[in-house]
């Protein structure tokens, strides 16, 4: 009687291990775009969420306080002067008391509507933003309007964020 011997496998062949990094490199191929986008996504929704917090902490505080509050650019200062929105947003009290400052990522861009001319929305001590009703549209700062979002504040004081992916507003912002 013949004896079959079975030999052991000591690893793999060369042409397995190429099929596995051909499957690797197209599943890298569209993943990493992917991963980029998603981080950009969240970016910028993180952002909004900020802003809108920042504005419900000034109506609130303008209410609380019986006193008008503003909500401006931030600037290197704590006053509320200049019209950069890129750089952040801070929301200061009658007493020119810094209540909430929050610094954009550099990723960010900030493009404003509708404001006034000395570019900030006041919140009066009723909670109204008369003759400041504004939109905030928060994009990366490659000016894609993939992940784009506005911020809408009326003149009722409603902060109302709304995703507004693909709209022309962001184009070329970066």
């Amino acid at each position: 009687m013949k004896s079959i011997t079975l030999r052991r496998s000591q690893g793999f062949t060369l042409i397995e291990a190429m099929i596995v990094l051909v499957i690797m490199a197209i599943i890298l191929a569209f993943g990493i775009p992917a991963f980029g986008d998603l981080i950009d996504r969240t970016r910028v929704r993180s952002a909004t969420e900020t802003v809108v917090e920042a504005f419900r902490i000034a109506r609130l505080t303008a209410v609380q306080d019986r006193a008008s509050v503003n909500v401006c650019p931030w600037n290197s200062g704590n006053t509320c002067t200049g019209n950069n929105w890129d750089r952040g947003i801070m929301v200061v009290n009658s007493k020119n008391e810094v209540i909430y400052r929050m610094q954009f990522n550099e990723t960010l861009f900030v493009k404003k509507n509708n404001l006034s001319t000395n570019d900030m929305v006041t919140i009066n001590p009723s909670g109204w933003t008369p003759n400041d009703m504004a939109s905030l549209y928060i994009c990366a700062g490659d000016g894609d309007s993939k992940n784009a979002y506005r911020i809408t504040i009326s003149m009722a004081g409603k902060v109302t964020p709304s995703d507004v992916a693909g709209s022309a507003e962001c184009n070329g912002a970066g």
